[in-house]
């Protein structure tokens, strides 16, 4: 896959509704702060894009290290919220045996903006250290 292609192909999926249930069941296992009623990590339960790009970039992810995660709201995720998510490669850099790479994650509820995920990740290469 080219590297033009990966800025360009995102992975996209519509999510469950979120419910008062999932909210209380995420902060309870979290011991999670709120935002205006919803954890503030609770996106995290919308990662699964971030996975297929993992198969689609062929990458081992025992040669993976997530290195960063983070969340800019631009309005609050509500009970009732239908988000569809689209995922993208925003950096996908090969240096010295390791791969960086960042995805970026825009959810949208009725297709406003409500948040944008950053995920950022280290790939050591298969044949640039120990063997797993």
């Amino acid at each position: 896959m080219s590297h033009k292609s990966l800025m360009e192909a995102p992975i996209v999926f519509r999510a469950d509704p979120v419910t008062h249930e999932h909210i209380q069941a995420f902060a309870g296992a979290t011991s999670s702060e709120h935002f205006q009623g919803t954890p503030l990590t609770f996106p995290t339960v919308y990662r699964a894009a971030e996975f297929k790009w993992m198969d689609r970039l062929k990458i081992d992810l025992r040669g993976l290290l997530h290195t960063d995660q983070e969340y800019e709201y631009l309005a609050p995720l509500r009970a009732g919220d239908v988000p569809t998510v689209s995922t993208r490669v925003t950096d996908f850099r090969e240096r010295r045996g390791i791969t960086l790479v960042v995805l970026e994650s825009e959810v949208r509820c009725e297709e406003k903006l409500v948040l944008i995920a950053r995920s950022s990740f280290v790939v050591r290469s298969s044949d640039g250290g120990t063997g797993a």
